[in-house]
């Protein structure tokens, strides 16, 4: 990466109207801008030292706040650092930004480069980097406690565990080749049960890596059913924002509208779908076709039924939904997959349904509610979570990772699992090359040997510029 050693600056905080915004600055102009625009001689490393900021063209005060400085190499990367606490109005921010970069004492950062330099320096392997991402960017409180953990090294710990044990592995097979005119049973039986454990951890890492994928998949849900039965007015309830139009004319949805929002500090994604109905709009023929489409992407379906539907027992349920969804492959889709299916019944307030739930046997149910007048949405709410949340499996893995590291560590695998068992081995050199390959795939993982700029920009990329 080009200019790794100059000063960067960036605003760490999101850019908008704030009470506080913090500025970031990293490298080896530290002082210089302490002693030039706050008119500081001395710092305290790690003291909070209330300060003005000067304009160096006139000597006025620009504004004035909180100064930190970290001294190398107590700090985030391992340079001096220096942040400021300002006021959260970015015409300031900017404008102190723009007052250093003019003066030549630091540059603008680029995305994650606080990061990468952070990396680069030694203070964060790349999983750990990686992570800090994870944290920013996780949709509910369970990804962003393991990503915590996994900043904090419990991904890496596993990974070093494998990698301590597939170096005593090479030796072992080392030692067998140097002394092979020997007798050497003992140190093949040695090789083999090492070999078992490896694989064992292996197995095991790969598992909580899948776990870890879907726990860090956001959940979706897709609200479905006929025109006008009041998809976009729930719609509009759940993400408590008027994003859908609601009319009275059938087809008003013509396209899918994703938006999000919370249950419990989980995030989710809600999709208003357009209304299924035979029609020769080809415009909304396609947003029929769109509908069917995020049905199979959805983790659990709201469908939203006529409320004069009939539900008085299973068979007659059954045989109405048949009539009503008049779609024989949406129709076996949906008999399918009706444990992941909330049934809705809307406009309570039209037809004097009771407010709640309907039973109809203990596998089906339906939930009353009347969107327009904000009633039963908080028993929707609460059988959306219990859905998605209280009755999934506990995930067991304690870190959070990416396609990435899982496609690292199966590769590493590979090289070697194809022996079955060692005992029978008919070339240990050949093996011992595989077990190195091995070892170079997961050090790579952690960033240790990787020279490609490519992958370093690819993922320092997603970061935002003042991370």
């Amino acid at each position: 990466m080009e200019y790794i050693n100059d000063t960067i600056i960036a605003i760490s905080t999101p850019i908008s109207k704030s009470a506080i915004g913090i500025i970031r600055i990293s490298g080896y102009n530290i002082i210089k801008i302490i002693n030039f625009f706050f008119k500081k001689k001395k710092i305290k490393e790690r003291y909070a030292e209330f300060v003005n900021f000067i304009d160096p063209n006139n000597n006025e005060i620009i504004d004035n706040g909180i100064l930190i400085y970290f001294k190398k190499p107590k700090s985030f990367t391992g340079e001096d650092i220096l942040e400021f606490q300002c006021h959260g109005n970015p015409i300031i921010m900017n404008y102190i930004i723009d007052l250093i970069v003019k003066f030549k004492y630091a540059r603008i950062a680029l995305n994650g480069e606080f990061t990468r330099r952070a990396f680069m320096n030694n203070k964060l392997n790349l999983h750990q980097a990686e992570s800090i991402l994870n944290i920013i960017d996780s949709d509910n409180i369970d990804t962003v406690k393991l990503a915590i953990k996994s900043l904090n090294g419990t991904f890496t710990n596993k990974i070093n565990i494998i990698l301590n044990n597939l170096i005593e592995l090479k030796v072992l097979v080392e030692s067998y080749i140097s002394f092979e005119s020997e007798d050497n049973n003992i140190i093949i039986e040695n090789i083999n049960n090492k070999f078992l454990e490896i694989v064992d951890k292996y197995n095991k890492i790969i598992n909580e890596c899948l776990n870890s994928l879907n726990i860090n998949n956001i959940n979706t849900i897709s609200l479905i059913g006929k025109t006008n039965v009041g998809k976009s007015t729930i719609f509009n309830k759940l993400i408590n924002k008027n994003r859908s139009i609601v009319t009275n004319i059938s087809g008003t949805t013509r396209d899918s509208i994703i938006d999000f929002f919370s249950i419990k500090n989980n995030l989710i994604k809600i999709i208003d779908t357009a209304g299924i109905r035979k029609t020769k709009n080809i415009i909304e023929n396609i947003g029929i076709k769109k509908t069917k489409e995020n049905i199979k992407k959805s983790n659990i379906l709201l469908f939203i039924v006529d409320n004069k539907l009939n539900t008085s027992n299973k068979k007659e349920f059954y045989n109405n939904l048949k009539i009503y969804i008049n779609n024989i492959n949406l129709y076996k889709f949906i008999i399918k997959n009706i444990k992941n299916i909330i049934f809705i019944k809307n406009k309570s307030d039209i037809s004097n349904n009771i407010i709640g739930i309907e039973k109809i046997n203990n596998d089906i149910y339906i939930i009353n509610i009347s969107a327009k007048n904000n009633l039963g949405l908080n028993i929707l709410t609460d059988e959306i979570y219990k859905k998605l949340f209280i009755y999934k499996k506990d995930v067991n893995t304690d870190f959070l990772i990416s396609k990435r590291h899982l496609n690292i560590i199966e590769k590493s695998f590979n090289n070697i699992k194809k022996y079955n068992n060692l005992l029978k081995c008919y070339d240990y050199s050949i093996l011992y090359e595989d077990i190195n390959y091995s070892i170079n795939d997961l050090i790579n993982i952690l960033g240790k040997n990787i020279s490609n700029d490519d992958l370093l920009d690819s993922i320092f990329s997603k970061f935002c510029i003042g991370k």
